[in-house]
């Protein structure tokens, strides 16, 4: 609950949740010193069992525009990909200073991360209805869809800054950062002309803004951006909202613009 809104709501608990933890000579006295009392743990366990019964009525509604909304498995994926990052910097460093004593050239950034697994944090391919969690702007054709798609998203017209605009929404608990993010998607155009990709940082409060100043015209074509930052660089665990994909002038009524399978994919 730390980065939701409404902090007095949860100012108590959260000190109280401080102190829980502290260690006490009454409990560990040492590293190889353990009480082993089965009393006194059990009564450490419930204070424990009591605190998180008071935070679960608090934390469980979720509020529309709360960067801190996340389910129980959305936080543990979070602290494990902090985790994870961690780690995988601490053996950057160990394999660097290995090659510095045995003189030979580390690898490079691409080499080192091409190592390590990626993970798809968010995928629309358009194939079902729109849900609550999962919805989006744009109007649906089957008519000119990429290879193994059965439909895709044509941008909408009627924007004022834009030909055509497409929105992929990812609401309730938004997608997580990672140490490295990237959007991927499918896209089709019929003019050369440049499209923009917005991806929204819910943390921030801000659009990450990309450009595709020369797109390939009359066929469909995969994209990959890496997700930098709006006003600030993106840090792991940021909540990652809306993407937005437009292209044209308002009042261009022969562009067409059509995406699929949008995707953000991360390295932890």
């Amino acid at each position: 609950v730390r980065p939701r809104k409404h902090q007095n709501r949860y100012a108590t608990l959260i000190r109280q949740a401080e102190r829980l933890p502290a260690i006490r000579k009454g409990i560990v006295t040492g590293l190889k010193d353990l009480a082993l009392d089965p009393g006194q743990l059990t009564a450490e366990r419930k204070k424990l069992g009591v605190l998180l019964a008071k935070f679960v009525p608090l934390a469980k509604p979720y509020e529309k525009w709360d960067k801190g909304a996340m389910s129980l498995a959305r936080a543990a994926e979070v602290r494990i990909a902090r985790q994870t990052a961690r780690r995988r910097k601490a053996l950057r460093e160990r394999h660097t200073k290995a090659c510095e004593a045995l003189k030979t050239k580390p690898l490079s950034r691409e080499q080192w991360d091409a190592l390590w697994p990626k993970r798809v944090l968010f995928s629309q391919d358009f194939e079902g209805p729109p849900t609550k969690a999962f919805d989006w702007d744009g109007e649906i054709v089957t008519d000119n869809v990429p290879k193994g798609s059965k439909r895709a998203l044509s941008g909408k017209t009627g924007n004022k800054y834009f030909a055509r605009r497409t929105r992929t929404g990812i609401y309730y608990d938004n997608a997580r950062a990672t140490t490295t993010t990237w959007v991927t998607f499918d896209y089709f155009i019929n003019k050369n002309v440049p499209i923009g990709v917005f991806v929204f940082s819910m943390t921030q409060g801000d659009n990450c803004r990309y450009t595709i100043q020369k797109p390939v015209v009359g066929k469909w074509t995969k994209v990959t951006l890496q997700v930098g930052g709006g006003r600030a660089r993106i840090r792991a665990g940021e909540a990652l909202d809306d993407v937005f994909i437009h292209a044209g002038k308002p009042g261009d009524a022969e562009l067409k613009l059509i995406v699929d399978n949008v995707r953000l994919v991360g390295l932890d």
